[in-house]
């Protein structure tokens, strides 16, 4: 209740705040879809609800969120070229899984006017990591002998059939990220990025 109460009160602030125009503007195009200056204040609405922490809105913070919405947005124009589906009660899971995480719930997101938000958001991600998955799949094969050689390089004679498992799985996420950011530089010089004010 204390959670909602601060809120809802910070809610009132910034939509006071002459940081936060009642004009709808917009602030970005990345090839023919636009960002405005809503999607940037929910953008920040989420990060401060997310951390559970206050940021001042200055031209660096806006520039992070908008970078971040650019992204998102570049993410979301090349998942259409592709046929990746995920269930929304999967999403819905792990919309939860996060909000509990935070000791949050999907009602103060709501009340917030940020589930859908939210929800594109954690969509686009998922969505995003099952391409990359399954884009570079053939390439996410660990050496396992390599692995058994860093076991025996730290001498450690405790190391249990699930601590290997969660090495196995810590090097394809590690291969698993590198494959990510590549692939997204790559494609994201397809996209005409105009910034329109900042």
């Amino acid at each position: 209740m204390k959670t909602k109460v601060i809120l809802l009160l910070l809610l009132f602030f910034f939509i006071n705040n002459t940081a936060y125009s009642k004009k709808i503007e917009i602030i970005a195009k990345v090839n023919n879809d636009i960002i405005t200056n809503v999607d940037l204040y929910k953008e920040y609405q989420l990060y401060e609800f997310i951390s559970k922490s206050k940021l001042n809105l200055d031209s660096q913070a806006k520039q992070r969120f908008l970078n971040t919405l650019i992204n998102h947005q570049i993410k979301k124009s090349e998942l259409k070229k592709y046929n990746v589906n995920i269930k929304s009660d999967i999403i819905i899971k792990r919309i939860n899984l996060i909000l509990k995480s935070k000791n949050s719930n999907a009602d103060e997101l709501k009340s917030l006017n940020l589930y859908n938000f939210f929800y594109d958001r954690v969509e686009t991600e998922m969505k995003w990591v099952e391409l990359i998955r399954k884009m570079f799949r053939n390439r996410l094969n660990i050496n396992t002998k390599e692995v058994e050689n860093k076991v025996s390089e730290n001498n450690d004679k405790n190391f249990s059939k699930q601590d290997y498992n969660n090495l196995i799985r810590l090097e394809k996420n590690k291969k698993m990220a590198v494959y990510n950011q590549t692939f997204f530089n790559e494609i994201k010089l397809n996209y005409l990025v105009n910034v329109l004010q900042k």
